[in-house]
């Protein structure tokens, strides 16, 4: 049985047991050197996160970790997150979770790159 899958449409979305450990070679081959990871509390709590960082650094990829994502994630949440890309100047945006991390990602990757509130 396989461990993890591949699905590719305007990004790429990897997931699966296992998937995380691909993480700082996808990131790698994209030419970042910096990535924000969006996520939240639990998922920190879990170690993926830890399990994320640890690919990202062992191929070179400069990493800050907003963990503050929610539920439904609120305006503020996505204003300070990209507060957060804006101060770190990351060349891309990592979100580890469910659909509302995955959301607040595509929210401070859209702001960070056209600006805007």
């Amino acid at each position: 049985m396989t461990k993890s899958w591949t699905f590719r449409s305007a990004g790429q979305v990897v997931f699966g047991s296992g998937g995380i450990t691909e993480l700082g070679q996808l990131t790698q081959s994209h030419g970042c050197k910096k990535a924000l990871v969006l996520t939240d509390e639990a998922l920190v709590e879990t170690g993926i996160v830890q399990a994320a960082k640890d690919s990202l650094v062992g191929v070179g990829v400069e990493v800050e970790v907003f963990a503050g994502g929610e539920p439904e994630p609120s305006i503020q949440v996505a204003e300070a997150a990209t507060e957060v890309a804006r101060s770190f100047q990351p060349d891309a945006v990592v979100g580890i979770g469910g659909g509302s991390n995955m959301d607040l990602a595509k929210c401070v990757a859209a702001l960070y790159a056209h600006g805007g509130s």
